[in-house]
C-alpha cells in the first residue's frame, strides 16, 4: 500500500473502486495512438447548494514561502475581475489568516516577542526562518491584521472587493525582497484606492490598534475561532485552503478551477451569468483555434471574465519580458524523465515542439566489440604482459549532451579514433596507425610523457618535490653561508680600522720594536 500512496500528489480525489474499473477497462479499449481518454472533475453535487454561496479564503501576506507564496499572488491577481462580479450581491466571500500562538509561559520571551503581537497572544513563523535578521513573523502577524481591517472596511463601504485590489497591489509593491514590506508602503498602497473616500488611513490604523498592549483583539479571537471550525466544519491548518458553504474545496488553487467550484455551489438554476456563460476556450472553438495558430508559444486558450487570452503552451515558460520560452524537458532541473532516459547508456533528446522529448535507451558500446568498432588495435608486450591498445574512444558522454540540446545526432557518433597518450598518429587509406613514442613500459599513459630512464613512465609527484625541496635547501644554506662570510669579513675590517687608532696591532708593533733596536745599536 506504501509503493502506492507515495505516488499520490496535491490535489487528488478518491473514487470509488467501480469507478475506477471502469476507467481502467475505457483505457484498455481504446487503440493505440487514438486521442486519450480525458477524465473531468465535476463539483456539480459535490459541495452543498445554496442560493447565495458563502466562501473563504485563508492565505497569508508572506512573501517569501516560495511556489506556494508565487501561486497564491497568482490567483488574487487573477481572481480581481471574478470577485467584483461575484460580490454583486450573489456570494459572501470572507478572507482569513491563519494565526499561531506562543505558549502563555513562554509569551515574554524574546523569541515570542520577535514573532507575536498583543504581548504573544497571536504570531506568525518568522518568514525567513532567522530570528535575528530579516523580516520577523511580528512584522507578518501586522500585516495580516491590516489586510482584515482592510476587508472590514471595505464591506461597511459595500465594496468588499476592495480587499482583493489591496492584497494585489501590495503584493506587488511592498515586496520583503525590495524591503518594502512595511506599515509606510501598505498605507500608500491603501490612500491609492480610497482616493473615493470610501475609507481613510486613520480609520485603518484605529481599526489595528495598539499591537503591543497586553489585551485580546476582537478581530484576531474572530479569526481564530474560525481556524478552530466546529461541528461539520473542520479545522484549518494548511495554506492555502478554501471553503465554500462550510464544504472544504480540494482543487487547483487557479481561477478557473476555484469558480467552477463556487459555481457549483449554487442551487440549481441561482448561478451568476458569470457561471453559465459559454466557454470561450471550448475545445475546438476560434478562440481555441487562435491561440493553437500561434508559433510565440502562447499556444494555450484562457477564459477570462471579458473574454480570453492566449497563454503561454504546454511545454512553454514565461520569461521576464513576457515572451514564452521553451522548456527543455531534457535539461530543466524540475523535469521529471522517464529513467529510459537516465540511465548509464541512455540519452535524452529534445525533440522541436512543446514538451517534446525522446529517450533514446541501449546505446551501444562500439568500442567493446571485438574489432573495436574499426579503428586501430594492436597487442604490446609491457613489462612481461601482453597488453592490448586501442584508438577506439567511447563518445557517448558528447552524444547524450547534444541529443540533450536537440542538435542533430547524425554528426555525433558514439565512438571517436584517435590514438592512445603513448602513441604517435599517421594518416593511412585505412584511416589512422598508432606508433609508440617510446619503450611504452616507460611511457606515462596519463600524460604520454616519456621517461628516459625506463620504468613506469616518470617520477611521482612526491619524488619530484622532495628533489625540488632538497635543491633548494641546498642553495638556501650555500647561500647563507656565502652570507655569513661576507658579513664577518666586513665587521672584521671595519674593526681592525677603529683600534689602529687607538693602539698598535700585532704586526705594526713588530715593525715598531725592530726600528727601536736599530735606534739603539747606532746610538751606542
Amino acid at each position: 500500500m506504501l509503493r502506492y500512496l507515495r505516488n499520490i500528489t496535491i490535489p487528488a480525489a478518491f473514487i470509488t473502486k467501480s469507478a475506477g474499473d471502469a476507467l481502467k477497462e475505457l483505457v484498455t479499449k481504446t487503440p493505440s495512438g487514438q486521442e486519450e481518454v480525458i477524465v473531468v472533475m465535476d463539483w456539480t453535487d459535490a459541495l452543498p447548494k445554496a442560493d447565495k454561496v458563502e466562501w473563504e479564503f485563508w492565505t497569508n501576506s508572506n512573501d517569501q514561502c516560495g511556489a506556494v507564496c508565487d501561486v497564491q499572488k497568482e490567483f488574487i491577481k487573477e481572481f480581481v475581475p471574478v470577485a467584483r462580479e461575484l460580490e454583486k450581491n450573489w456570494t459572501r466571500f470572507t478572507p482569513h489568516y491563519i494565526v499561531w500562538v506562543c505558549p502563555r509561559v513562554y509569551r515574554k520571551s524574546e523569541e515570542c516577542q520577535s514573532q507575536c503581537i498583543h504581548q504573544g497572544r497571536y504570531c506568525t513563523p518568522d518568514p525567513d526562518g532567522d530570528l535575528q535578521n530579516g523580516y520577523s513573523g511580528r512584522d507578518v502577524v501586522q500585516e495580516n491584521l491590516r489586510q482584515l481591517c482592510v476587508f472590514k472596511l471595505a464591506s461597511e463601504a459595500g465594496q468588499s472587493y476592495r480587499w482583493w485590489e489591496y492584497v494585489t497591489k501590495f503584493g506587488e509593491e511592498c515586496t520583503m525582497a525590495g524591503n518594502k514590506y512595511n506599515s509606510e508602503c501598505a498605507e500608500k498602497v491603501f490612500r491609492e484606492l480610497s482616493v473615493d473616500s470610501w475609507s481613510s488611513v486613520a480609520a485603518l490604523n484605529s481599526c489595528i490598534g495598539n499591537i503591543d498592549e497586553d489585551e485580546e483583539n476582537s478581530i484576531m479571537q474572530a479569526e481564530m475561532a474560525s481556524q478552530r471550525g466546529g461541528g461539520d466544519t473542520g479545522e484549518v491548518f494548511i495554506l492555502p485552503t478554501i471553503r465554500i458553504n462550510n464544504g472544504q474545496y480540494r482543487g487547483k488553487l487557479a481561477y478557473a478551477e476555484v469558480l467552477q467550484a463556487i459555481c457549483a455551489g449554487f442551487s440549481y438554476g441561482a448561478e451568476p451569468s458569470v457561471c453559465v456563460q459559454e466557454d470561450t476556450c471550448r475545445e475546438g472553438s476560434q478562440p481555441d483555434t487562435d491561440c493553437k495558430s500561434r508559433t510565440d508559444g502562447k499556444t494555450r486558450c484562457k477564459r477570462t471574465i471579458s473574454g480570453y487570452d492566449c497563454v503561454c503552451g504546454e511545454g512553454y515558460v514565461s520569461s521576464d519580458n513576457g515572451k514564452c520560452v521553451k522548456l527543455n524537458q531534457c535539461t530543466a532541473s524540475e523535469a521529471t524523465l522517464d529513467p529510459a532516459c537516465t540511465c548509464e547508456r541512455c540519452a535524452c533528446q529534445d525533440l522541436p515542439g512543446a514538451a517534446s522529448y525522446k529517450c533514446l535507451s541501449n546505446l551501444a558500446d562500439e568500442c567493446a566489440t571485438s574489432n573495436h568498432a574499426g579503428c586501430w588495435h594492436k597487442d604490446y608486450k609491457v613489462n612481461g604482459k601482453t597488453k592490448t591498445y586501442s584508438a577506439c574512444q567511447d563518445n557517448v558522454k558528447e552524444y547524450k549532451k547534444n541529443a540533450a540540446l536537440g542538435r542533430d545526432l547524425t554528426n555525433t557518433p558514439l565512438h571517436v579514433c584517435q590514438c592512445p597518450n603513448c602513441f604517435t598518429s599517421f594518416a593511412t587509406a585505412n584511416g589512422i596507425e598508432c606508433v609508440p613514442k617510446c619503450d611504452l613500459a616507460s611511457c606515462d599513459e596519463d600524460t604520454g610523457v616519456c621517461n628516459a630512464e625506463g620504468g613506469t613512465g616518470g617520477l611521482a609527484a612526491w619524488a619530484v618535490l622532495l628533489i625540488v625541496g632538497f635543491a633548494a635547501s641546498v642553495l638556501a644554506a650555500v647561500g647563507f653561508g656565502v652570507y655569513k662570510y661576507r658579513i664577518r669579513s666586513q665587521m672584521h675590517s671595519e674593526i681592525r680600522a677603529i683600534m689602529s687608532q687607538y693602539m698598535p696591532l700585532e704586526n705594526e708593533g713588530t715593525q715598531d720594536d725592530s726600528f727601536r733596536e736599530t735606534s739603539a745599536t747606532s746610538n751606542s
